[in-house]
C-alpha cells in the first residue's frame, strides 16, 4: 500500500485549512498535552478491584513467592503489570505505589506519539494531529493514564504493533527491520497484559495471508507471517501460568466456553445485556465520556458503521476496530476502558465522516457542520477530563474519588491486620475485598460459589475469620460452607451508618453436610 494523499475529504477548504493549522502549530500540541496530563497526576492510587490484584501479586513477586491466586489458583491476570508492580516494589519499597503509576502516565503519553506516528504515514501530519489530540482529550484515555490497570500498557503494544506494520507496509532497507522489531515488541507487549493479543494476532495473520495471495513482496509478508507467530508464541512460552503455549489461560477459557458448551447462554446474554450495554453505555461513554442512556443507542450504531467504514479505508483497522467491538458486544463483559485501544482508530472515523458529511453540504454550512461534529467529540470529553483533573487535585482525594466510597478503606485494612493472624482468609461479602487484601496483606475473599471448594480445603489448617456488615448474608454463607460464626471479637466504625463485626469461625455444634 503506498502512503494515501491527505484523502478526498481534504479537499474540503475547512478540513483542509484546520489540517494545515494544526500541521504548522504542531509542535504546541507536545507541550499542552503534557500539561494536561501533569496536572491530572496526583500520585495517589485510584483503588480499584484489578488494580489491587495486580499490586497484591506484584507484591509476591517482590518477596519471591509463587506467581497464584489468594487461594492458589491460577490468576487471571496477565503477568505485565504484576512485574511492572513488582520492580516498583524492589526499587522504592513495598508502600510506595506512585513509580508504578508514573510508569503507566508516560506510557498513555508514549501512546499518543506512536498514534501521531501511525496517523503521519498514513494520513499526514494535520490529520495526524488532530487524530492524536482527539485521543488524548478522551475522558477514558486521560483517566485510565491514572490507574494501574492494564489497559493503556497494551494499547501502547497494540500501537506500537501497528507502527511495525506500518514500516513492513511500506518501507525498505533498515526501516524494514525496525518495523520487524516493532511488531515483535508491539505482540511481546500485548501477549504481556491482555488475552486480546490473540485476537489482533489473528487478525493480523489473516491481513497478512490476503497480502500473501494478493502480492507482491511475498518473500517480505511470509516472513512478517513467521515473526508474528514466532513472537506470540515466545510470549506465551515466557508465561509462567502456562505449561505450555497451547494452553488456555483463565480469561481465554472463558471465551472458548462461550462459544462452545455455553453458547445457547451466551447468545441470550449477547441480546438481553450485552449488546444494550455495549450500544447504551459503554461506545457512547468511550468515545464521548458521557453516558447517553437510551437515547445514545443511534449514536453507537454509528460508531459501529463508522468502524465497518474503515475497512475501505484499511483492512486491518477495520477489522481490529470491529473484532473488539463484536467481542465486547457478545462474549465478555463490556466495559469502557475495554475500548481505549481502538479509541484512535473511532477518531480517524470520526475524523472522516466529519468531512463526509460536509462535503454534501453548501458553504457555509459544510464548514459548520464539520466544526460542530468535532466540537461533538471534544466538548463532552473535555468537561469529564476537567471533572477528573479536579478530582486529582483534592486534597482530600478519597473523600471524592468514587463517591468517597474508599474514604475509610486504609482505616478499615489497618484494624483488620491489627486483629487476625498474617496467614488468616477473611471471608467477607463486602464488594471490596480486592482492595481490603492488598491494603491489610491478608486473604479477603468472597464466599461465593466457585471459590467455596477452595475455601473448605482450608477449613481446620488456617485460621479463619469473617467480617460481617449490617445486613449482609454472610452468616448464611458460612453455614453454606459448613462454618457458624462467633460472637463479634471486634467491632469498626468506617462512617457514621456503616459498621463491621469481625468474628471467628467454626464447625457447627452438630455439623452435618454442608449445604453447596
Amino acid at each position: 500500500m503506498s502512503t494515501q494523499d491527505q484523502s478526498s475529504a481534504d479537499a474540503l477548504p475547512v478540513r483542509r485549512g484546520l489540517a494545515s493549522r494544526l500541521e504548522k502549530h504542531r509542535l504546541w500540541a507536545i507541550p499542552v498535552i503534557v500539561i494536561v496530563y501533569a496536572v491530572g497526576f496526583n500520585g495517589q492510587w485510584r483503588i480499584s478491584p484489578d488494580s489491587a490484584n495486580f499490586a497484591r501479586l506484584g507484591r509476591a513477586i517482590a518477596a519471591g513467592e509463587p506467581y497464584v491466586g489468594m487461594l492458589g489458583k491460577t490468576p487471571r491476570e496477565h503477568p505485565g503489570l504484576p512485574l511492572l508492580m513488582a520492580t516498583n516494589f524492589r526499587l522504592f519499597g513495598e508502600d510506595t505505589l506512585w513509580p508504578a503509576m508514573l510508569a503507566v502516565w508516560l506510557m498513555g503519553l508514549i501512546t499518543i506519539w506512536l498514534v501521531y506516528l501511525v496517523m503521519r504515514r498514513r494520513l499526514g501530519t494535520g490529520p495526524a494531529v488532530a487524530v492524536a489530540c482527539l485521543c488524548a482529550l478522551t475522558m477514558s484515555w486521560y483517566r485510565y493514564s491514572f490507574m494501574l490497570l492494564s489497559d493503556i500498557p497494551f494499547a501502547m503494544g497494540f500501537w506500537l504493533a501497528l507502527l511495525g506494520y506500518e514500516y513492513l507496509y511500506q518501507a525498505e532497507g533498515r526501516r524494514l527491520w525496525l518495523g520487524v522489531c516493532l511488531l515483535t515488541a508491539g505482540i511481546a507487549v500485548m501477549a504481556a497484559f491482555r488475552s486480546y493479543a490473540l485476537m489482533f494476532v489473528a487478525v493480523f495473520l489473516l491481513v497478512t495471508v490476503l497480502q500473501l495471495i494478493r502480492g507482491p513482496y511475498r518473500r517480505r509478508w511470509a516472513a512478517v507471517l513467521g515473526v508474528a507467530i514466532g513472537a506470540m508464541l515466545l510470549a506465551r512460552m515466557a508465561d509462567t501460568r502456562l505449561d505450555s503455549p497451547a494452553v488456555a489461560l483463565p480469561d481465554e477459557n472463558i471465551v472458548i466456553t462461550a462459544v462452545t458448551d455455553r453458547l445457547g447462554y451466551t447468545a441470550r446474554e449477547a441480546v438481553t445485556e450485552r449488546i444494550p450495554k455495549l450500544l447504551t453505555d459503554t461506545l457512547p461513554e468511550a468515545v464521548f465520556g458521557v453516558d447517553l442512556g437510551v437515547p445514545g443507542v443511534p449514536v453507537a450504531l454509528l460508531l459501529v458503521v463508522l468502524a465497518a467504514g474503515l475497512l475501505r479505508k484499511d483492512l486491518l483497522w477495520g477489522l481490529l476496530s470491529l473484532a473488539l467491538i463484536i467481542e465486547r458486544g457478545t462474549l465478555v463483559r463490556s466495559v469502557t476502558r475495554y475500548i481505549i485501544p481502538i479509541l484512535p482508530l473511532m477518531a480517524v472515523a470520526w475524523w472522516h465522516f466529519a468531512g463526509w458529511t460536509a462535503e454534501r453540504l453548501r458553504r457555509p454550512h459544510g464548514q459548520r457542520v464539520f466544526v460542530a461534529l468535532l466540537l461533538l467529540w471534544i466538548v463532552p470529553n473535555a468537561v469529564r477530563v476537567g471533572r477528573v483533573a479536579l478530582e486529582q487535585r483534592r486534597c482530600d482525594f478519597y473523600a471524592h474519588y468514587q463517591r468517597g466510597r474508599y474514604a475509610h478503606i486504609h482505616d478499615l485494612a489497618d484494624d483488620i491486620s491489627k486483629n487476625t493472624p498474617p496467614d488468616a482468609i477473611v471471608l467477607t461479602h463486602s464488594d471490596m475485598g480486592a482492595e481490603l487484601s492488598y491494603l491489610s496483606e491478608r486473604r479477603v475473599v468472597l464466599p461465593i460459589p466457585r471459590l467455596r471448594r477452595h475455601i473448605r480445603e482450608r477449613i481446620g489448617t488456617t485460621p479463619m475469620l469473617a467480617l460481617k456488615s449490617k445486613g449482609d448474608e454472610l452468616e448464611q454463607s458460612a453455614r453454606q460452607l459448613g462454618l457458624r460464626l462467633s460472637d463479634p471479637v471486634a467491632t469498626f466504625q468506617t462512617g457514621p451508618d456503616q459498621t463491621w463485626t469481625l468474628h471467628h469461625t467454626a464447625p457447627p455444634r452438630d455439623r452435618g453436610d454442608p449445604d453447596d
